[in-house]
C-alpha cells in the first residue's frame, strides 16, 4: 500500500498497517516497526538538522492548535499542568517559536501535527 509524501524525500518509513483502533488512537505504526519508530521519535532524533518532537509534545501541540488551555491539555493527556508547560517550553525551543500559536503554526507547516 502506498503512502504519501515527496518522491524526493531522503527518508521513507515503512511499518505494519494498524488496526482500526490503533489508527483512531493516533498510533499509525504498530508491531516491531512501530516500537522502533517510537524509540527514534521519543529520543529527539534529528533528521537533516531538524529535531523531531516526541509523542507527548505532538499530542500537546495538536490540542494547542485546537485552542485548548494548558489545564484542558493536562486533563486530556493525563499530565500535570506544570508538565504540559515544560513540554511547551521545550517545543518553543526546538521550533524557535515565541508562543503557543507560533509553535502550532510552525509544526503544522512542517506537517508534524
Amino acid at each position: 500500500m502506498f503512502g504519501e509524501g515527496s518522491q524526493h524525500a531522503s527518508l521513507a518509513l515503512v511499518g505494519e498497517q494498524p488496526g482500526d483502533q490503533e489508527d483512531k488512537q493516533g498510533h499509525p505504526f504498530v508491531g516491531p516497526a512501530g516500537r522502533i519508530l517510537d524509540r527514534v521519535r521519543d529520543s529527539g532524533f534529528q533528521v537533516e538538522g531538524t529535531t523531531l518532537l516526541n509523542r507527548s509534545q505532538v499530542a500537546i501541540l495538536r490540542l494547542v492548535r485546537r485552542g485548548h488551555s494548558n489545564r484542558e491539555i493536562a486533563a486530556e493527556v493525563h499530565l500535570s499542568e506544570n508538565t504540559v508547560k515544560t513540554h511547551l517550553q521545550d517545543v518553543f525551543r526546538k521550533l524557535g517559536a515565541r508562543n503557543r500559536v507560533e509553535a502550532a503554526m510552525l509544526a503544522a507547516e512542517r506537517r508534524w501535527i
